[in-house]
This record gives structure tokens, sequence and C-alpha cells, in this order.
């Protein structure tokens, strides 16, 4: 009987059922699924499972992840410490992109401002790729994203940047949506990991084309 309510949970994505699978019953659960289900329903049920406890593996391992955030002006500093520091681990914050340079052995990814004191945004991105290449970094600016671009392949052009495996976006203030920036930071999830690989090039980085338009979406 307890096992017929079991799958009956499952199959209806109860949250109190995804407890006793992630209490280590994983295969127990499995196995009453297959023998008491149709092998459609039980399949199905299996999917839902496998879905969150992937979902949970991930919110686990985002809440280790360390941030660094580049960031002068208050205002954004605060919208930054808010929106990443209910996700991550933990988010480390200056307003010089000199300073930064300090803190890159600490953490996990990095989200700046173009313009800061010291070293600005993409003068920090080339010094990252030469220290931790693929480490995700996301810059945020108030210019166009199609200008911010420009300026990063006239960089790469002129310094000769190292691309490999590089993670990076540009994401426009009061434009783009702020789950992008997620989505990028997340990328560091993977190689969080003993033995991960960090080699996660970004498609968009190496020939540096227009950011895409996010309207209509939760804003940056």
């Amino acid at each position: 009987q307890v096992r017929t309510w079991v799958v009956q949970a499952i199959a209806a994505d109860d949250s109190l059922l995804f407890a006793m699978w992630m209490q280590e019953r994983v295969q127990e659960t499995v196995d009453a699924l297959r023998v008491l289900a149709a092998p459609d329903h039980a399949e199905a049920a299996i999917a839902i499972l496998y879905k969150k406890y992937a979902e949970a593996g991930l919110a686990r391992a985002r809440e280790q992840l360390r941030v660094l955030v580049v960031e002068d002006d208050p205002l954004w500093q605060d919208i930054h410490a808010t929106r990443l520091g209910r996700r991550y681990g933990s988010v480390i914050m200056v307003a010089d992109g000199t300073e930064a340079l300090q803190h890159l052995d600490e953490v996990d990814a990095i989200v700046s401002d173009l313009e800061v004191p010291g070293l600005n945004g993409l003068e920090l991105f080339q010094r990252v790729q030469q220290r931790h290449p693929g480490m995700p970094f996301a810059l945020v600016s108030g210019h166009p994203s199609r200008s911010v671009w420009d300026a990063f392949t006239d960089l790469v052009s002129s310094q000769g940047v190292n691309l490999q495996g590089a993670v990076f976006n540009v994401f426009e203030k009061g434009t783009d949506d702020y789950e992008a920036v997620y989505g990028l930071i997340d990328r560091a999830v993977g190689e969080a990991q003993p033995g991960a690989d960090r080699g996660m090039a970004n498609e968009r980085a190496a020939d540096a084309p227009p950011a895409p338009s996010m309207s209509g979406r939760a804003s940056l």
C-alpha cells in the first residue's frame, strides 16, 4: 500500500516523495515504479524523478559557487549583491578592476561593469583569460551591447586575447534578462567539481556578434 502511494506521488510530481528519493532510496523507488505501475506510466514517473534529482544537484552546486562582482556604482552593487546572493554561496564585491586581480584565485565566476576604476571590464577579462581560461565572465554595461562587442573585437584583434575555452557574454543594464547572467555563471558548476574540464567555449566570444535582444523579459 505504501509503495502504491509512492507511485502515485511520483506521478503527481510530489515534493514530499522527492525528499524520500533524495534519502538514498533511489533504487527502491525505481523498482517499485516498475513493479507496480504500467510501463509507460513508470518510465514517465522515473523521468520526473531524474529531472528533480538533477535540479537539486545543480542547486546544491550553485550554493558552493563564489562570484566576484566588480562594480563602482552603489545602486548596482546592491542589485548584484541581492540577485546573486540569493542564488550563490558567496559574493565578493570590489569597486576597482585592479583590486579584482587579488581575488581571481578565490572565485568561480565574475560579473564586471565595463567602466570601473583601474582595469576596465575588458582589460580585466583579458587578465582572467591569462590566469583562469574559461572562468565565466559576465560583462555588464550601460552602453549598447553592440558597441561593447565592437570594443571587445578591437581588443581581441589588437592584443591577441586568448579565447580558448572562453565563457563570456555582454549584458546591457536595463535591457537584458538577469536570468541570462545566471545561465552564464551556472556554467561554472561543472568546473567546480574535482577533475572537471573548464573548456566550455562560448561560441559568441570567438566572433563577437551583437548581443541578442531579450526584450519582454525581466530586466537586468
